[in-house]
């Protein structure tokens, strides 16, 4: 089964030019993709339900005890919707999550890190989640995502923390004041020794390949001296491809590294150093391809048809 996955989600038989127009490309609809989609959503919105409920009666119930452990109070709220989430991908019938390297959180009483991962699929957010579990962290997300009824009630709940983007800048600008608002909140999680996982390529891969990385986070490890903990994931397009509704089976994978140190470095070579893990975590995906998978040139100037094939349209 897996093997006749690969051979249907990793077809590469366009030349790079499909790449460079990879939206308009037309997807083939199955029955079973449109089952998984409608099964998938349903599942998560029932766990996001049942979430919800824990968070109510926790910040009720349990507010005028946990108002004197704020530490507590944020992992509980956390955890009360990651955890019901996390399951949803652990029990789903149609996705298997294979941990190939699995994360291990700082000794209690450290500074929590800075989860740096790939991007690849709008199911990521998930699947970090899953492979994280049962610890939790806290994810830097879309403003967008509050306006979703359910999860966006949600999130303001956790404390999770979100980024204000402007269509400026080639929808790379923000809303005056609030990155550095994002940065505090950043740093009031770590500092309480709970991890943040952010996305430093900013937006999905269309190649399936590693992206430049934006400076915004490696500027505030290195300033704050905060320890980044590289992650990536790996096929979760086969889940949930690019640009489609349609949600769909498969394995996909994920992986942790060694913990890099930002003390007394600069912000390129922490950032080299992030890119050169990761690079390495990728490669040890059982279905890692060198010719699909090798991370792109660093430069942000390369053409769209320069950086790669996309290995999921």
């Amino acid at each position: 089964m897996n093997g006749s996955l690969k051979a249907d989600s990793r077809d590469t038989a366009e030349d790079s030019s499909t790449a460079a127009s990879g939206p308009s490309k037309r997807l083939q609809i199955s029955p079973l993709d449109v089952l998984i989609t409608v099964w998938n959503f349903s599942f998560f919105l029932l766990g996001g339900v049942i979430s919800l409920v824990i968070q109510l009666l926790i910040g009720t119930i349990g507010a005028p005890i946990l108002a004197f452990f704020p530490v507590t109070k944020m992992q509980l709220m956390s955890a009360s919707l990651k955890l019901p989430l996390a399951m949803c991908v652990w029990f789903n019938p149609f996705w298997h999550l294979k941990v190939v390297r699995r994360y291990v959180p700082p000794p209690p009483g450290e500074r929590g890190r800075i989860i740096l991962s790939n991007h690849l699929s709008g199911v990521d957010p998930w699947i970090c989640n899953a492979a994280i579990a049962p610890y939790t962290a806290m994810f830097v997300f879309k403003s967008g995502l509050l306006n979703i009824p359910v999860l966006g009630w949600q999130l303001a709940l956790t404390g999770d923390i979100p980024i204000y983007f402007t269509k400026d800048k080639g929808g790379w600008g923000t809303m005056p004041g609030t990155t550095r608002k994002m940065f505090e909140r950043v740093d009031e999680v770590v500092s309480k020794g709970i991890a943040v996982l952010a996305y430093p390529e900013g937006t999905r891969s269309r190649t399936g390949r590693l992206q430049p990385f934006k400076n915004g986070f490696f500027k505030y490890c290195v300033d704050s001296e905060t320890d980044i903990q590289p992650m990536i994931v790996h096929c979760t397009p086969r889940l949930w491809r690019p640009f489609s509704l349609l949600m769909g089976p498969g394995t996909c994978y994920a992986a942790f590294g060694d913990p890099i140190s930002c003390k007394g470095r600069t912000m390129e070579e922490v950032r080299k150093a992030t890119r050169e893990a990761m690079a390495q975590l990728l490669k040890l995906s059982p279905e890692y391809d060198e010719q699909l998978d090798a991370p792109m040139s660093d430069r942000e100037d390369l053409a769209p048809q320069q950086r790669g094939t996309s290995s999921w349209m």
